[in-house]
């Protein structure tokens, strides 16, 4: 879901937060042709996420240049209402 930025309220340190209670999510990195994916466990040190791979992962032999984690937060169907506007449609 993207919400929208209207009604989002999230700073740098709540998103930290909610990746350290997470946990987990999916590294992505970029390579020739296609980006390269894996689920991993991470623990949060401060600011940054510190996660091991296995060197028979593509990944791990591509850690050269910048990458990106996603977390994923708790699934559930998102009301309009949520939004507090009228022209919003459900999620």
């Amino acid at each position: 879901m993207h919400a929208n930025p209207v009604v989002r309220a999230t700073t740098q340190a709540l998103t930290l937060r909610m990746a350290a209670a997470r946990g987990s999510g999916v590294l992505s990195v970029r390579a020739d042709p296609v980006p390269l994916l894996a689920h991993v466990p991470f623990p949060m040190e401060s600011d940054h996420a510190e996660l091991h791979l296995v060197r028979s992962n593509p990944i791990a032999r591509r850690v050269d240049g910048p990458g990106v984690i996603v977390v994923s937060g708790p699934d559930g169907h998102v009301l309009r209402d949520r939004y507090g506007l009228p022209d919003q449609v459900p999620t």
